[in-house]
């Protein structure tokens, strides 16, 4: 918690060896518990690692050990089976003392005695974690996880003192934390009120000069909109500026290149258990634990863990207590499986946080790439919001740790392990559940049964409940399937279960518990209708996490109106899980037991040829579906000749282009697991074709991730099968996904050993595509001469082909590379017969396409008003066919037309709807261009702050994908308009952020700003 110090005997031990203190310093931070050599060897020299790494190794912690002081160092860091060990007492290192501290604050009741507990961990801060540490991965990873660990309990120190009024001692503390994080608001903001409080009010106006120029001098920004209201409640006298901080009674400051718009406020917890019952104590606890939050006027994150053994009820808790405290969190509920135990692999944060961040409005390529990113992000969406989030199954605090928000927020985990982890280090709450108590376990007997039949036969009932070994999942099912059998008496029912128990004992050693549960299975899985067993059996082989009645069909080989029936059977008797159907989802999915259990069962029933012709089926399914899908969204797209199972006979019904995104949308899980599984039973043909039915949906929706690992398996399958053309198009698809995610060399590079097959191969036609897609990567690149050239050339083999579609595509393209190049007659000539093109085929696409290319070009040519007109024709056609990437590129250019006419500020302006959907959309090139663009718009109307905090967001967006140039022309005549309308410094200081966009000013004609560059 400062600089790395050892003392022996309070006397400091010198360790001037820089690896040394690496080496320690990994240790402590994971102090009495294994450190393997290779993250050792990672936190010591990264990515340049020596051959002898783990020789040297040895040689840093022998010298270590001699430094501490000898033979009792050896004892002190001892070497394990994998690793070493150093074994400390949690008073002996500052950091175990700070966590004890603060968890011992956090058991507490009474608030002078938090707060003084708190005082006491912030005490030991030093300075800056690990100074003096020199590993960038340590520096990277570990310490700023550790320095919100500190400011956590800086915010809730600061609460506390506000009710106490210890405004002397808040102000030592948060002039340290300010010198420390010079940028972070809040912490200046807290200083002032602490100041203003301790009556310094001149001290805190003064303070609050200082910081304001200190935004500005180095970051180029005004003070948040939460400092502002500050400075303004201390400057009218305001007693008590602290409200200002309450960010429960206070919209959320909005930045000026967000447009005005309602957050996302999210209800995803599945439907509760009507049958739920017992578990008073536990939700007494959860009920203390909110209403303790509720009591701060700015609470802390809380997290409760519930552990248990499957089968407990963890979940069945935990969504009946969200439920009924659901309406106390204004701000949203999320709910999310991490797939901690059971089928298929766990959620991995990282995957995870895009879950979260969809869910709460944060789409396609808005998502960082990196996993910090994403968590950081998550954070920031999450800053000043009150919700509730339930992690289910959990495999351990590793996973849930990156998804958890700053602050005011309720996080309920739910897991078979016990969270330890995170009750040491986040002060998580652990509530263990066990089985159910005698009385418990009648009263969910009864509640499924009826308590007339559970009192006509107590004894019986309470033997039932014996032979479940009183565990929830168990009960449920055991009654759910009484309830199919009302004229048998209880005893009979229990006599059974208890007969099914002592044959599975005879045939496996399980504990108690897990031979009790197969009983109850295997005694409701008997007693199925022989199509209901079956399709419990097959469901199992769905490689998705959740299924809908249309692949449970194909899976089963049965009509879907008998596949849903099925489902219902086996969701009424407890074997499925059934979604809320307030969410309009049709959608099964198992318990991880159950899960278990269907494997066991499908390999005592099924035969191998019996499963894979399932899992054909429902591959079959999901490529007939998609290609309809596709077809719908692209008509001309490139069709190969159809495998050869045939089409399933009750396809589910797709209405137009929206229809068929909104089922990939709901099926797109399973169709990415439904790639992986086809790949891995080396079914080639099933691979390449539905990864070459889902890149367009992965195009419009942003899901980059998704397009990439597909087609990384499609990529193997396609050269598996010797098809060339096979081969060249899945290279396009691919490359493209690589030009979508920023990474031109990769796109390039795909693109051109694609090119090289469509002409081994004589393939005109991919040829053509190849080189359409080339001259779309060129032009986003700068490279306006080549693109023209490879447009040209993929006209050409577009005319020999017959393709009027990919001639409109390309002639598009020609048109826009012209008019970068600054010829505005060849570009009109070339995208009106673009136009007369795709009208003539019908290719609305196309046309507004081509419209848009137009309105580009007539703006640019001085066309003036005349030039918007295509621009609202193109804008229309989108919006009709639900184009969402060519409506915000319509809207783009509408924007900028209206500025160059000189129509600035209307809060509607199209551009703040352009940068909206391209967020929406996930599509960085057009969020840039959006953010310029009104960049330029706010300069021309005096709003200078606006501009800064635009263009450095333009900025920040374009180094991420690593391209601007695209538009460099009409943004030149925008800006050309702005100029005259602002001050010279304005104009010095604006032009600053253009040079860091590559944007140049020439010398004559000043400001020629926008000049091409190459990326």
């Amino acid at each position: 918690m400062g600089p790395l110090e050892v003392l022996r005997d309070g006397r400091p031990i010198s360790l001037p060896a820089a690896k040394q203190r690496i080496v320690l310093a990994t240790l402590l931070l994971r102090a009495n518990q294994n450190v393997s050599p290779d993250e050792l060897i990672e936190r010591i020299w990264a990515e340049a690692v020596p051959h002898n790494a783990r020789s040297a190794l040895y040689t840093h912690v022998t010298r270590l050990r001699r430094a501490l002081g000898g033979a009792g160092s050896r004892r002190l860091i001892r070497t394990s089976d994998d690793g070493y060990v150093i074994d400390l007492p949690p008073e002996a290192l500052d950091l175990s003392r700070f966590r004890e501290l603060v968890a011992r604050a956090a058991a507490g009741t009474d608030a002078a005695g938090e707060a003084d507990l708190l005082g006491r961990a912030l005490e030991l801060w030093r300075g800056p974690v690990l100074a003096g540490v020199p590993s960038e991965s340590l520096q990277r990873d570990v310490v700023p996880l550790v320095v919100e660990e500190r400011l956590r309990v800086v915010d809730r120190w600061f609460r506390l003192g506000l009710r106490l009024g210890r405004d002397d001692e808040m102000v030592k503390v948060l002039k340290e934390a300010t010198a420390e994080h010079p940028f972070h608001e809040r912490l200046w903001a807290q200083l002032l009120v602490a100041l203003h409080r301790s009556g310094r009010r001149a001290e805190a106006l003064e303070t609050y000069r200082s910081v304001a120029a200190l935004l500005r001098d180095e970051l180029g920004v005004d003070p948040g909109q939460e400092l502002v209201r500050l400075h303004s409640a201390i400057l009218a006298g305001d007693p008590e500026p602290a409200r200002v901080l309450d960010d429960g009674h206070l919209p959320p400051a909005s930045q000026p290149d967000d447009p005005p718009q309602s957050p996302v406020r999210p209800r995803q917890l599945p439907s509760g258990f009507a049958s739920f019952t017992g578990r008073r104590a536990e939700l007494a606890t959860l009920d203390a634990l909110l209403d303790r939050e509720d009591a701060h006027a700015s609470p802390p994150i809380v997290i409760a863990a519930i552990s248990g053994m499957g089968g407990v009820g963890k979940t069945a808790l935990a969504v009946h207590w969200a439920h009924s405290v659901a309406d106390r969190f204004p701000d949203g509920v999320l709910h999310l499986n991490l797939r901690g135990f059971g089928p298929g692999p766990p959620v991995e944060p990282h995957a995870a946080l895009e879950l979260l961040l969809n869910a709460l409005g944060v789409v396609g390529q808005r998502v960082p790439a990196e996993t910090d990113a994403r968590s950081a992000l998550l954070r920031s969406v999450l800053a000043g919001r009150r919700v509730l989030m339930l992690l289910d199954n959990a495999r351990d605090a590793a996973q849930v740790r990156p998804l958890l928000p700053g602050s005011r927020s309720f996080v309920l985990v739910t897991s078979r392990n016990q969270m330890r982890g995170l009750a040491v280090r986040e002060g998580a709450r652990p509530l263990v559940l066990g089985q159910f108590s005698p009385g418990e376990s009648t009263a969910l007997l009864a509640a499924i049964l009826g308590p007339e039949r559970i009192g006509a036969e107590p004894w019986a009932a309470a033997e039932l409940a014996r032979s479940c070994v009183h565990l929830p999942l168990a009960l449920t099912i055991a009654a759910e399937h009484a309830t199919y059998r009302p004229g048998s008496p209880l005893h009979t029912l229990a006599e059974e279960v208890r007969a099914q128990r002592t044959r599975l004992d005879a045939l496996d050693t399980s504990d108690d518990h897990e031979a009790s549960v197969r009983a109850v299975l295997s005694w409701s899985y008997l007693a199925l209708e022989p199509p209901a067993a079956r399709m419990f059996r097959l469901l199992s082989l769905h490689p998705g996490p959740d299924v809908g009645p249309g692949a449970a069909a194909a899976l089963a080989g049965v009509p879907v109106a008998e596949a849903r029936r099925l489902l219902d059977v086996l969701a009424d008797r407890s074997l499925l899980e059934r979604p809320s159907r307030e969410q309009g989802r049709e959608r099964y999915r198992f318990h991880d037991l159950l899960h278990a259990y269907a494997i066991e069962q499908r390999a005592l029933a099924d035969g191998p040829a019996e499963r894979a012709a399932a899992v054909r089926r429902v591959l079959n399914w999901y490529l007939h579906t998609a290609s309809r899908a596709a077809d719908l969204v692209e008509p001309t797209r490139r069709r190969f000749p159809d495998v050869t199972d045939r089409a399933p006979a009750e396809p589910p019904a797709l209405e137009g282009p929206e229809g068929a995104l909104a089922w990939v949308e709901e099926e797109r899980a399973g169709l990415v697991a439904a790639v992986a599984l086809s790949a891995e039973h080396g079914w080639d043909d099933f691979t390449w074709r539905l990864a070459h039915a889902l890149w367009r949906f992965f195009l419009i929706r942003g899901h980059v991730r998704d397009w990439i690992d597909t087609h990384l398996r499609a990529l193997d399958a396609a050269r598996d099968t010797g098809d060339p053309r096979v081969l060249a198009e899945t290279m396009k698809n691919l490359g493209f996904a690589y030009w979508r995610a920023g990474h031109l060399a990769e796109a390039l590079d795909h693109h051109g050993r694609a090119l090289v097959l469509d002409q081994e191969s004589g393939d005109g036609w991919g040829e053509a595509k190849t080189r359409n897609h080339l001259g779309f990567i060129h032009d986003r690149a700068g490279h306006f001469a080549e693109a023209l050239r490879q447009q040209q050339r993929s006209l050409a083999r577009y005319r020999e082909a017959g393709d009027l579609c990919g001639q409109g595509r390309a002639l598009v393209g020609i048109g826009n590379a012209y008019r970068q190049l600054g010829h505005h007659s060849a570009s009109m000539v070339h995208l009106k017969r673009a136009l007369a093109v795709t009208c003539e085929i019908g290719d609305r696409w196309g046309e507004s396409l081509a419209l848009t290319a137009i309105g580009f070009t007539r703006l640019t040519g001085g066309y003036g008003a005349e030039a918007t007109r295509p621009l609202y024709r193109a804008l229309a056609i989108s919006r009709e066919m639900g184009d969402r990437w060519g409506e915000s590129m319509a809207l783009i250019v509408i924007g900028l037309g209206r500025l160059i006419n000189g129509e600035y500020g209307d809060p509607s302006h199209p551009l703040c709807q352009a940068l909206a959907i391209s967020r929406e959309i996930g599509d960085r090139w057009s969020e840039s261009l959006a953010l310029t663009a009104m960049g330029f718009a706010s300069l021309a109307s005096g709003r200078n702050a606006e501009t800064t905090r635009y263009l450095r967001r333009a900025l920040t967006v374009s180094h991420e994908i690593r391209c601007i140039a695209g538009a460099d022309d009409l943004l030149h005549e925008a800006f050309r308009t702005a100029m005259p309308r602002v001050g010279h410094q304005t104009l010095v200081s604006t032009l600053s952020f253009h040079t860091r966009l590559q944007l140049r000013l020439a010398a004559v004609d000043a400001p020629r700003a926008l000049g091409p560059s190459p990326c």
